[in-house]
């Protein structure tokens, strides 16, 4: 049985450069459509950190009495088997409270500010543009094409119509000498006075407020690379932003639960609503210790969840890959550091100066527990810190 010889099929040659052809214009109208889409999606998750109540948990606490009379039952309420008031185990203990409440604070300062670099830029989009810099929102206006319709005359007499031009340029002569300031100190319009042409006047300032806000002429090319550039903006910036907030929201939480827990404590030490004496049954070492406690275990819950959200992001890679933070979050990791350290040892004397001074031994061993579980825990965790950045530096 014979088998015929199939003949061979010549392989497709590959075009030249100068056969590619790029995309229609039908396709980058499609890409653009995308492209705004996805930016809608990028600006309505950033908006809801604007909008999100969680971290305004924290502002409740500093506005009303609560926070203002725990500090004055820290530092000076007289009780026995406690420090002196206003004694150095008091101002010790301060310092992990302060601790606590500046670090979301900062956390939060640092997302307001992200969240501005997020939806301004003071870029002028101009080419060769020698013009001082000025904020604008990121989204830059819209005008058709350069190949579309700009060039029919339809198209221009609706652009010189008053009721367009009135919705760019102010109708009086105060507002628009306004504008005519803030156009002359980017560099721009230096030739136009106030008291010129009203009608050259306006056409200058709505030409300005085109380029201002990027709303120049520009190819379907040149939108579609705008359009690239945009997303990756907004894409790079949201790392952080999400992340940012992560570590802000729990660090809000673990502060919201340590001050109410700290608050309702010290406050069975005040005199009872309904008498003049204090209310019975409640013994002011065990107040102390248990706020003393409270505070230590922030500390090494603080030292914890401040890098939790960056573990998590790599839970589903195996363990030897590199846990690497971005580096525009670790100057606030290791400020945290730092802070929870510090806080931790504050507790640490405090605890075992009053171990030195009771008399109880269940108050004792509490004490030198709470110091040694407390202190070690945040150690560990700061060696722990301090290994993955070396690895990371070395890799």
């Amino acid at each position: 049985m014979s088998t015929e010889t199939q003949p061979l099929t010549e392989p497709t040659p590959t075009p030249a450069s100068s056969d590619i052809t790029g995309p229609s214009p039908e396709e980058h109208r499609a890409f653009l459509q995308r492209g705004e889409t996805r930016l809608s999606t990028l600006h309505r998750v950033a908006g809801s950190f604007i909008s999100g109540a969680g971290l305004l948990t924290l502002l409740p606490v500093l506005i009303n009495n609560v926070f203002s009379g725990m500090i004055a039952a820290l530092l000076f309420r007289k009780a026995t088997d406690l420090p002196p008031p206003a004694s150095l185990e008091r101002w010790l203990t301060l310092v992990p409270v302060l601790a606590s409440m500046g670090l979301p604070l900062v956390a939060l300062y640092l997302l307001i500010r992200d969240l501005t670099q997020f939806y301004y830029t003071p870029r002028s989009f101009e080419t060769n543009s020698s013009n001082a810099a000025y904020p604008r929102f990121i989204l830059s206006a819209l005008r058709v094409p350069g190949s579309g319709p700009r060039q029919s005359q339809p198209m221009k007499d609706a652009r010189g119509e008053s009721y367009v031009s009135n919705l760019i340029v102010p109708g009086t002569a105060f507002m628009r000498e306004r504008l005519l300031r803030e156009a002359k100190t980017v560099g721009a319009l230096t030739h136009v006075d106030i008291r010129g042409n009203q009608g050259q006047l306006v056409r200058e300032l709505r030409d300005y407020l085109f380029k201002a806000t990027s709303g120049d002429f520009k190819s379907l090319e040149q939108e579609s690379a705008k359009m690239e550039a945009s997303i990756v903006r907004h894409q790079r910036k949201m790392l952080t932003l999400v992340l940012r907030y992560s570590k802000a929201f729990l660090l809000t939480i673990a502060t919201t639960v340590v001050t109410i827990v700290s608050a309702g404590v010290l406050s069975l030490l005040n005199d009872s609503p309904t008498a003049s004496a204090p209310i019975s049954g409640v013994r002011p070492d065990y107040v102390w210790l248990t706020m003393l406690t409270a505070y230590a275990l922030w500390c090494c819950v603080a030292i914890v969840i401040v890098r939790r959200p960056v573990d998590w992001v790599f839970a589903e890679v195996e363990n030897s890959k590199k846990r690497e933070t971005p580096p525009s979050l670790k100057s606030f990791e290791r400020a945290t550091l730092v802070t929870t350290v510090i806080s931790s040892i504050a507790v640490a004397w405090s605890l075992l100066a009053f171990a030195a001074e009771t008399s109880s031994v269940t108050n004792r061993v509490w004490a030198i527990c709470a110091c040694i579980i407390s202190t070690g825990l945040v150690l560990l965790s700061a060696v722990r810190i301090l290994l993955i950045e070396s690895k990371e530096r070395s890799g």
